[in-house]
């Protein structure tokens, strides 16, 4: 074989592995949200952020299985509940529902206890500051929070939904903007 042969397979192999790696690479970053490029989060946060988006995938639903760990009408309850406590919310209250999604960020399909705090302080937020134009981040952290469980919640998406993945999304840059 000459030696011309031997340098083009090998070439066309390095081609094919570089190729493959970049593929494998773009597919891992699939579900990581963090690539929008805001320089107002530090990059630790975005890893710890992304990782913990990712793993989100893994504590419930496939596509193929839905699983239903609540009704409409317990939705319901947890959002009138929370109606009549952003009636009196504070500061304190506040901060601890926005603590709490951030910390769980990603985690919120773990368990049915996780989904209903998540969705009880998106509620809330979202009800305390809907007519607040200068609070109007907190309302939309809250409304995303609890649009992004709430349908998980009753079986209806999974979480890997875009629709889901979208609020997932949305509560990031949220958390960003409010937590600095």
């Amino acid at each position: 074989m000459k030696l011309e042969t031997k340098i083009k397979i090998i070439l066309g192999v390095m081609l094919a592995v570089i190729f493959f790696s970049i593929v494998f690479y773009l597919n891992s970053l699939g579900n990581d949200y963090s690539e929008n490029g805001n320089s107002s989060i530090s990059s630790s946060e975005q890893d710890s952020l992304s990782s913990s988006n990712s793993s989100s995938s893994q504590n419930v639903n496939s596509e193929e299985e839905l699983v239903k760990y609540g009704t409409s009408e317990d939705v319901d309850n947890i959002a009138h509940t929370a109606k009549e406590d952003a009636q009196s919310i504070d500061t304190d209250k506040t901060n601890e529902a926005i603590e709490f999604i951030t910390i769980n960020y990603g985690n919120y399909f773990k368990d049915k206890e996780t989904m209903e705090r998540t969705m009880y302080y998106g509620f809330l937020l979202e009800y305390a500051y809907e007519s607040n134009d200068i609070m109007s981040d907190y309302y939309k952290l809250g409304r995303d929070t609890e649009q992004c469980i709430k349908y998980v919640y009753r079986g209806a998406e999974s979480v890997e939904h875009d629709s889901v993945q979208a609020n997932l999304y949305q509560i990031q840059k949220s958390l960003i903007k409010i937590n600095g």
